[in-house]
């Protein structure tokens, strides 16, 4: 899809842009009017300096090049007067949204939804992390949450979008762009954002996807009370062994022990059984049962012939040697 928009009608953008969709606490997200289909991200970048302008816009260059089915598309970035704006592809319902539906129905999310979307999420960051001319870790989230992950209309694609574009430079003393909830403990801690920072935060998003409940392991402390040596998560409301165990391999406090997205999406793929398959699965591990009940059976028939066997031969013998003791005293 080629998309260009002229710099002068984003000017006049009140008359472009028709509703204001999401707001977040350093860029904007409106509809376009005439164009369904697509959005626009207002960032503000005047008082930033240079520096900061320019990595924003290194972060949305690379951007523009990505292309994967999980990743939101950009299209064009226009600037103007301590503004940029970037067309992207619209997308009305959010990760964020669908965790709400089912908290307020108490319904649990199905495990093969949470499985399809883990394994597209892990696929998009391992795409990103590596890509090239963004820096030695590619280009890391900064800023994963529900929030930040929308779904397209038929609910089957779950697509990464709203990055923390220049991290360093959106950090305040005060302000940090993130949500503390989701953000990995070196982040918290250190402003110290990689790879494995975002798999921190998608672990965070897993726990929630499975339990319906936000995961608070500050619980209104600082983040140095907390994150100390040999800290444990508390995934006592885990319930399903395969989430727990992955896990506990995300929250761990040094990055380097945590897995990468890959890996991640490795093992999420081990699981990956379409659900037409599922019935015929339980089918064929019912008769493989039937099959070893009958062997087992056959099996302790035979072992209990053998048992009474020895016990008359033991009889048998045991009367021969009193016979014998009593003609050979």
């Amino acid at each position: 899809m080629l998309v260009t928009v002229q710099l002068a009608a984003l000017q006049g953008r009140w008359a472009l842009v028709a509703s204001q969709c999401s707001a977040g606490a350093f860029s904007v997200i409106y509809s376009l009017r005439g164009c369904p289909h697509l959005a626009v991200r207002e960032i503000r970048v005047d008082g930033l300096g240079q520096h900061g302008v320019d990595a924003i816009r290194l972060e949305l260059a690379a951007l523009m090049s990505t292309s994967h089915p999980d990743v939101l598309r950009h299209y064009q970035v226009l600037t103007d007067d301590g503004l940029i704006y970037v067309i992207t592809d619209r997308h009305s319902r959010t990760l964020d949204n669908l965790l709400t539906e089912h908290k307020r129905r108490k319904i649990p999310v199905p495990i093969t939804m949470i499985l399809s979307a883990m394994k597209q999420l892990t696929a998009a960051l391992a795409y990103l992390h590596g890509l090239s001319g963004v820096g030695a870790n590619g280009l890391v989230h900064c800023d994963l949450r529900p929030a930040n992950v929308l779904i397209s209309a038929d609910g089957e694609r779950f697509v990464i979008a709203d990055f923390g574009l220049c991290k360093d430079a959106l950090w305040s003393g005060s302000t940090i762009a993130g949500t503390a909830v989701y953000m990995a403990p070196e982040a918290l801690l250190r402003n110290e954002t990689s790879p494995a920072s975002d798999v921190w935060s998608l672990g965070v998003i897993l726990y929630e996807f499975t339990t319906l409940r936000r995961l608070d392991f500050l619980k209104g402390k600082e983040p140095a009370e907390v994150f100390v040596d040999r800290w444990r998560p508390d995934l006592s409301g885990v319930t399903d062994g395969f989430i727990k165990s992955i896990l506990e391999r995300i929250f761990v406090l040094e990055p380097e022990r945590r897995p990468t997205a890959r890996e991640l999406h490795e093992t999420l793929a081990t699981f990956d059984i379409p659900v037409g398959e599922l019935g015929g699965q339980c089918v064929m591990l019912r008769y493989k049962y039937g099959s070893l009940e009958a062997v087992l059976n056959g099996a302790n028939a035979r072992i209990a012939l053998l048992e009474e066997d020895v016990k008359i031969k033991s009889t048998r013998s045991t009367h021969l040697k009193t016979k014998v003791r009593s003609i050979w005293p």
